[in-house]
């Protein structure tokens, strides 16, 4: 804790800079948005699209254990042995989603992608310097 707090009076921050936590810790939408420069609507926007991927994600993984998911010969999906040598996540055969735990993880990669997206579109049509749009936008990528 004490970290910050001497390196920031050290580079010359004022008061103000440290109190930015404590005033948005409680909600973490509230300080992305005021991070971001995005709006609540547009914040709860990108979640959504991001809930609705994976909700179809899951769907169409658990419609395959109807009928067994093919992927296509030329990605050889079936040579496992580094990927079993690494990670313990057992491989679950015929299924869309082959691990889970790895797939449904990206959740929060996905929606910060999108916040990123966002927040570089709605700068690039804004007044502000807009320098590190490219650079933005090659993040969210």
């Amino acid at each position: 804790i004490m970290c910050p707090l001497v390196v920031g009076n050290a580079v010359g921050l004022d008061e103000s800079y440290f109190g930015f936590d404590d005033a948005y810790a409680s909600d973490i939408f509230t300080l992305v948005s005021v991070a971001t420069g995005l709006s609540l609507l547009r914040l709860f926007l990108c979640f959504s699209l991001t809930a609705a991927f994976f909700a179809t994600l899951v769907w169409a993984d658990i419609t395959t254990a109807e009928r067994p998911f093919q992927w296509p010969k030329v990605w050889q999906t079936d040579n496992n042995a580094c990927y079993d040598d690494m990670f313990c996540e057992p491989s679950r055969k015929h299924r869309l989603i082959r691990r889970p735990g790895n797939t449904l993880s990206n959740f929060f990669y996905l929606f910060s992608a999108m916040v990123v997206l966002a927040s570089s579109h709605s700068r690039a049509f804004s007044s502000e310097n807009t320098c590190f749009i490219l650079s933005d936008v090659l993040f969210g990528i």
